[in-house]
């Protein structure tokens, strides 16, 4: 049986991934907005800044609240960095996904990034359990294909 288990360790960080879409989407929305604060501030001659709890590490000296200061060239590539690596991290999840079939692919989103209980997804999509796991490993599969090659 090739789908019995299907959360074996390939599948473990696609489905980590798929798990977290709704974070990284959100991430990627929030640093975009830091990094256009960090341009403005640049552009305004501000040569340090703190923090306020944005997690760079070892980049500047920590004030009396703990925050750190930081020369902001370096908080925008902290940030950049962490945009370029979560902006790539999407993307590929966007083409894999974009790459199955529409009824895998609400399986996959109904199940992974919306959460929603598989009993619950049965009922909306007309599906027995038996073909909702084999439909969901089956996209599970061409998405490892996809990602890894």
């Amino acid at each position: 049986m090739k789908h019995k288990y299907i959360k074996s360790e390939k599948y473990n960080k696609i489905i980590k991934s798929l798990k977290s879409y709704r974070y990284t989407s959100k991430r990627i929305e929030i640093l975009e907005k830091i990094n256009s604060e960090l341009s403005e501030y640049k552009t305004r001659g501000i040569k340090q800044v703190c923090t306020d709890g944005i997690n760079v590490t070892a980049c500047g000296v920590s004030d009396t609240v703990g925050n750190e200061i930081v020369k902001i060239d370096v908080m925008i590539n902290k940030v950049n960095n962490e945009l370029l690596n979560k902006s790539n991290e999407k993307n590929i999840l966007d083409k894999a996904m974009s790459a199955l079939e529409d009824d895998e692919r609400d399986i996959i989103e109904m199940k992974f990034i919306d959460k929603i209980p598989t009993k619950l997804i049965e009922v909306s999509l007309g599906y027995e359990r038996t073909q909702l796991n084999r439909k969901k490993n089956s996209a599970l599969e061409h998405m490892y294909a996809i990602i890894c090659g």
